[in-house]
């Protein structure tokens, strides 16, 4: 089996600091709904994750995944799911679960479709956020990402809001 390593390296996030945007959402949502960011992170990175940077507010769920029904049980218990091209991210989307997926500008996984739309025509649960260059800057699709999870966030407050006044 050959390993494209460019590809790989594309789609590689280097640090966990590359997406301290997403942690500002839990200041950012206010009153919403708690939000729990979860490590479901496998092998490089592992380390990290385990011990997160102060201000990165992670749960670390690496250790206690054996197979990919581990995995499948852990995704089973999520809201969402956030990843750049991993299994996890194929997973979650065959798993019918939301899924935000973090892309490089090209040479990603053909499932996540040829043209740089937000959907993929094989998971439609799934809402790419590709990169814009071949910099490496990630903070650029975290920074978009986070908005739209502040959007999730606050959109599943008032759909919940309005079940509670529907039932009083």
């Amino acid at each position: 089996m050959a390993i494209n390593i460019f590809s790989n390296q594309l789609r590689s996030i280097n640090s966990l600091s590359e997406l301290a945007y997403l942690w500002q959402v839990t200041q950012d949502a206010g009153d919403s709904p708690a939000i729990r960011f979860v490590s479901l992170q496998k092998g490089i990175g592992e380390d990290e994750a385990r011990n997160p940077p102060p201000g990165q507010p992670i749960e670390h769920f690496g250790d206690q995944i054996g197979d990919f029904a581990d995995t499948a049980a852990i995704i089973n218990h999520l809201d969402l799911v956030i990843s750049i091209d991993t299994a996890t991210a194929h997973l979650a989307c065959a798993m019918n679960k939301p899924c935000f997926v973090l892309l490089p500008p090209v040479r990603d996984d053909w499932r996540w479709g040829i043209t740089p739309n937000s959907k993929s025509p094989w998971y439609p649960h799934a809402q790419l956020f590709r990169h814009p260059s071949f910099a490496g800057d990630w903070q650029h699709v975290a920074k978009n990402v986070a908005a739209r999870l502040l959007e999730t966030v606050r959109a599943s407050k008032v759909n919940k809001q309005e079940k509670l006044s529907q039932a009083s």
